[in-house]
């Protein structure tokens, strides 16, 4: 059975291959370009690519490790994507404080969102144990909330024989310091990101990744040829861009920009999709790429991230940077 699909397989792509090659012989390299971006737009190309993949945590075209972190389980769970993502390689209690969404320096309250671990040290002070990790808190979506705070990290209990953690961590994420240095042992010096969650991390389905990247490509697609009112049918009505512009603003930005009518290279590479949790937006994403994107008059090479909802098939941008 396996060889049949397998040979079916074969010939189906020798058969859009050759179509492209006639396509091209009649019509030049721009319709062969714009057959191809038709295929990142249909969500069926992208359920074949990914039908072998596990999708629990996201997509990601490079494999960063996971952590996963339940406020009200008080677990920490840490997952390496390359051998599997749903065993985790690392399980532990934790205290992360009070419940509910941080909002404001102060409130005691850990986070909930998607964080990178952006630095390990030492801590100059021993009350917070022999290592830690700085999560990336507040990120540009908290932000654009108005949310406040800072230092809100991965740590220990404390060194000096000083009474040890129960409750108040003033947003952090603590662990005893035995587990901390196997946790340590698997992260050091590698990429990995936290979703830190109330009570239940996000449910990944397939198919809704599937759709969503056909929604990504046509987003771009929509760009790249200055199809303007396609292009903002993907902007949320609560949308902010980085610098606080807003949905009116943005519009009129892009409407001068997509007069010109200039061509334009876009390319996304190194694509992740991570479920966003939030108390205020169902069914949130965080879209990271490395863009290159070029003009005539400008050029632009670096990271973007995106964080948007996705219901009923469709793709909202809440905030870009």
């Amino acid at each position: 059975m396996f060889r049949i699909i397998f040979l079916i397989t074969m010939i189906l792509s020798q058969i859009f291959a050759s179509s492209l090659t006639k396509l091209y012989q009649l019509e030049g390299i721009d319709a062969v370009e714009v057959e191809l971006e038709k295929q990142l737009q249909d969500k069926t190309y992208w359920q074949e690519s990914l039908k072998d993949k596990d999708l629990t945590l996201g997509y990601y075209e490079k494999e960063p490790l996971i952590v996963l972190i339940n406020k009200e389980k008080k677990t920490l769970k840490l997952f390496d994507l390359a051998t599997s993502a749903k065993e985790p390689l690392f399980e532990h209690e934790v205290i992360t404080v009070l419940m509910g969404d941080k909002q404001k320096e102060g409130d005691l309250k850990t986070p909930i969102g998607v964080y990178d671990l952006l630095k390990r040290f030492v801590p100059q002070d021993q009350f917070y144990g022999q290592i830690a990790y700085a999560l990336s808190y507040p990120n540009t979506f908290d932000k654009q909330q108005k949310k406040t705070g800072y230092g809100i990290w991965i740590h220990g209990h404390p060194l000096n024989n000083k009474p040890r953690y129960t409750q108040n961590t003033e947003g952090c994420v603590v662990m005893t310091n035995d587990k901390l240095e196997l946790f340590d042992e698997d992260v050091k010096g590698k990429k990995a990101i936290a979703i830190i969650d109330e009570a239940q991390t996000p449910k990944v389905l397939s198919e809704d990744i599937s759709a969503l990247l056909a929604e990504i490509f046509k987003w771009r697609s929509s760009w790249k040829y200055s199809n303007l009112d396609r292009y903002l049918s993907f902007y949320h009505e609560d949308f902010r861009r980085f610098d606080g512009a807003n949905l009116e603003e943005f519009k009129r930005m892009k409407r001068a920009i997509f007069s010109r009518n200039e061509d334009k290279k876009i390319i996304f590479k190194d694509i992740s999709i991570s479920p966003y949790p939030d108390e205020k937006y169902d069914s949130m994403y965080l879209l990271r790429y490395y863009q290159v994107y070029e003009t005539k008059n400008h050029q632009f090479k670096g990271n973007k991230e995106i964080f948007l909802t996705f219901k009923d098939g469709k793709m909202k941008i809440l905030v870009e940077n």
